[in-house]
This record gives structure tokens, C-alpha cells and sequence, in this order.
């Protein structure tokens, strides 16, 4: 498989957003105030759309509409299988090279290593 980077000529930092997805777990809010502010729309997000459910352990959302909490699925939210050591190691190495690309494309680096 071979992933192509579009140079910079074809699109500009400008017309990108990346989004960290381990802080939209942790920070919605303010990780869809970047969206909003990276898309010149007022910001209307905050805070009080979101409810962290204890249980889950996951955020929930409190649409403008309602002031019910509306949370993902039963079958949402569980934790993530662990992977072997030697499993990350191997999509550690070989997405290693298309990463390292993607981090100077975009400015940005994410913590991506094996653990």
C-alpha cells in the first residue's frame, strides 16, 4: 500500500484542519471551538454541550434543543483491545515513513509511538 502526500502547491496549510482525536475524547468543547475558529463561524459550542458520563468514561451530548443527555450506544464506549507488544511494533515501523511525511506536511507532530 502506498499512501501519496499532495505537495504544498496543491492545497495549502490554510485549507486544512487536523484534528487530535485523543483530545476530542478528552476536550470536545474546545476541540470543536478550533473547528469553528479554523471555519470563521461564530463559535457556539462550549462547555455546557457536553457531559462527561462517569460510567462510560466517555463524554456524552447535551443538544441545543434539549436538556436531555444523549450518550452513544450500549455497545460504544468500551475500552479498546490491547495489542501485543511485537503487533505494535510491526504498524509502528511500518507507518513510520508515511507519518513522518504527514507531521512536515502539516506542522504538527502526534504522539504515535508504541507503548
Amino acid at each position: 500500500m502506498r499512501i501519496r502526500l499532495m505537495s504544498s502547491s496543491n492545497y495549502s496549510l490554510f485549507q486544512l484542519h487536523v484534528l487530535d482525536s485523543s483530545m476530542l475524547v478528552k476536550d470536545p468543547a474546545a476541540e470543536i471551538q478550533k473547528v469553528e475558529m479554523f471555519l470563521g463561524i461564530r463559535s457556539i459550542i462550549t462547555d455546557s454541550n457536553f457531559h462527561f458520563d462517569e460510567q462510560k468514561g466517555f463524554y456524552c451530548k447535551r443538544p441545543f434543543y434539549s436538556q436531555n443527555i444523549v450518550c452513544l450506544g450500549k455497545g460504544k464506549g468500551k475500552p479498546h483491545p490491547l495489542l501485543p507488544k511485537e503487533v505494535k511494533q510491526l504498524l509502528y515501523e511500518f507507518y513510520r515513513e508515511h507519518n513522518e511525511k504527514l507531521f512536515k506536511v502539516i506542522g504538527k507532530r502526534f504522539d504515535w509511538l508504541p507503548q
